[in-house]
């Protein structure tokens, strides 16, 4: 069970490189790089939640792995910001964001339907998968410079 779990959190989020080797994350995109960093954070934000109320040996260990993450990740969240704020409507912003929750929340799903065990391990291990090459965007130089670069002129 916990490998099906991974497989789907490489799957729906798009921290983890098989989106983008799919073709279906263009880091070009403006909006497409903003709902990544998005996602990141919602996901960490679902994982430390569940991880604290159903482990809660784990929930330091998660707690302190979404707020480094969100340290490193800061500018690119606040640019992701401004992408949404110049290019999007409220709805459309809302649209976006209820599409990629609604993403992370079916692994959540998952791992809540895993054995106590196996969701322990995930919990455990949050930490390390965040911290793998594909989950830092600071390190995905398309990303960043979209991000950078943006200009609603373009």
């Amino acid at each position: 069970m916990l490998r099906k779990i991974l497989v789907v959190l490489a799957v729906l989020i798009p921290v983890v490189g098989s989106a983008q080797i799919a073709g279906q994350m263009d880091e070009r995109d403006p909006i497409v790089a903003a709902s990544m960093v998005f996602s990141s954070a919602y996901a960490l934000e679902r994982f430390e939640g569940f991880c604290e109320s159903r482990h809660p040996r784990t929930a330091t260990l998660v707690s302190e792995a979404r707020q480094q993450w969100m340290a490193e990740h800061q500018e690119l969240y606040d640019q992701a910001l401004r992408v949404y704020k110049e290019l999007l409507t409220a709805q459309q912003i809302n649209a976006l964001r209820s599409r990629r929750q609604a993403e992370n929340d079916r692994v959540v799903d998952m791992i809540n339907a895993a054995t106590p065990a196996e969701s322990f391990q995930f919990c455990s291990n949050v930490g390390t998968t965040f911290q793998a090459p594909e989950a830092i965007l600071t390190d995905h130089p398309l990303l960043v410079a979209t991000l950078a670069n943006f200009s609603s002129d373009n």
